[in-house]
C-alpha cells in the first residue's frame, strides 16, 4: 500500500488563516514538492513570503527554500525543542509558539469542516 503525503499551504488573511492550496505527493521528495510549489507560485508570482512553518522534513525545507528564495523555515520540532530547552541554539518567541498552536488548531477545524461536508454529500 502506497502512503501519500498531503501538504497544506495556509496563508494569513485580514481576519485569520486560510488554506490557500492543497497538494498530495506520492513521496516526501524535494523534487516532487518543488514541482507542486512552482505551480502554486505561478498563480501569484508577486507573492514573496518571508516565513514558512513546517514539520522537520529536509525535503520540504529544501523545496520551500529553492522555490521561495529568501524565505526562512521555522520547524515545529524546533519550536518544541526551544520551548523545553532554553539553552538550545534555536530562537523561539511566545508569539511563534502561539502561532504554531493556532495554525494547528485552525487546520484541524478546517479539516473537520471538510470531513463533515464530505460526509453530508
Amino acid at each position: 500500500m502506497t502512503r501519500h503525503r498531503q501538504f497544506f499551504l495556509c496563508v494569513r488573511t485580514n481576519v485569520d488563516y486560510a488554506v490557500a492550496a492543497v497538494f498530495v505527493a506520492q513521496s516526501e521528495n524535494s523534487a516532487i514538492i518543488s514541482e507542486a510549489l512552482e505551480l502554486i507560485r505561478s498563480w501569484n508570482s508577486d507573492w514573496h513570503p518571508s516565513w514558512f512553518m513546517v514539520d522537520f522534513c529536509e525535503a520540504e525545507i529544501q523545496a520551500l527554500e529553492s522555490v521561495f528564495t529568501g524565505s526562512k523555515c521555522l520547524c515545529l520540532v524546533t519550536a518544541r525543542t526551544a520551548r523545553t530547552n532554553i539553552v538550545s541554539h534555536f530562537l523561539c518567541t511566545v508569539q511563534t509558539l502561539w502561532f504554531s498552536v493556532f495554525c494547528w488548531l485552525f487546520f484541524i477545524s478546517k479539516l473537520m469542516l471538510l470531513l463533515v461536508a464530505c460526509k453530508g454529500n
